[in-house]
């Protein structure tokens, strides 16, 4: 826990990520020797929560989560973070077959178009931008009135802004896997989704579409590793 209490520790008290204060939950208590950290209370519903209350490719949702990573991203890193790779993103490395993360990930390595895109956003990985690291809706928490919560900054670090986007799209990408038999209507909702998202995230930038391009291949890797999050919690394929 001593990454996310350095990181509410440096917005609370007008440290490098005092521009993030508003976004951020308030500690409460943070005890180094026991790896207890305590954060305020936070009444409100998550925005993978409020999808399904209101739909699974909600624009406005899309929109806000978009809005917030743009904020996150535009605060300069400060120099203290160990510049990571995601684990998905990682070679394999000697006796992988003791992890049961490395064997499921050996999997896709196995299939060599997968382990060359895999290989290629490793190597073409940026370590320019303050990430989240762990981007997921479900981070998102919306509180009355009319703000916005972003938790679990355990996975904060120095990389590349991509891979943040790729945590949001994969939400989307998985809603619409989940609905089976896909038509013409639910594509159309995904695509405004991600439009959505997009445009908020961006503005006006002329590199969009490429940063675009990049990040939809992050999605992929990002899929991958919320497969074997969900293996793990369910217990099964």
């Amino acid at each position: 826990w001593a990454r996310e209490a350095y990181c509410y520790y440096a917005a609370e008290n007008g440290g490098p990520l005092a521009p993030l204060r508003a976004l951020m939950p308030r500690c409460a208590y943070f005890d180094s020797a026991h790896s207890i950290l305590v954060i305020g209370f936070l009444e409100g519903v998550n925005a993978a929560d409020a999808h399904v209350r209101v739909g699974p490719f909600e624009g406005r949702l899309a929109e806000e989560l978009g809005r917030v990573l743009a904020q996150v991203h535009r605060t300069p890193p400060p120099g203290c973070f160990p510049r990571e790779l995601p684990w998905v993103l990682r070679p394999l490395a000697n006796g992988w077959q003791a992890s049961a993360r490395s064997r499921f990930l050996a999997r896709f390595h196995g299939l060599a178009a997968v382990a060359r895109a895999l290989e290629e956003l490793r190597d073409n990985w940026q370590t320019n931008t303050l990430i989240h690291g762990d981007a997921r809706p479900e981070n998102f928490v919306f509180s009355r009135p009319f703000e916005v919560r972003l938790v679990d900054w355990e996975l904060t670090d120095v990389g590349d802004a991509a891979w943040d986007c790729a945590n949001v799209m994969q939400y989307y990408w998985g809603q619409w896997a989940s609905v089976g038999t896909a038509g013409p209507e639910a594509w159309n909702a995904l695509a405004m989704a991600l439009r959505n998202f997009w445009a908020a995230y961006t503005g006006a930038d002329d590199a969009a579409q490429r940063l675009f391009a990049r990040a939809t291949r992050f999605t992929g890797a990002r899929i991958i590793q919320s497969a074997y999050e969900q293996f793990v919690s369910a217990g099964a394929w």
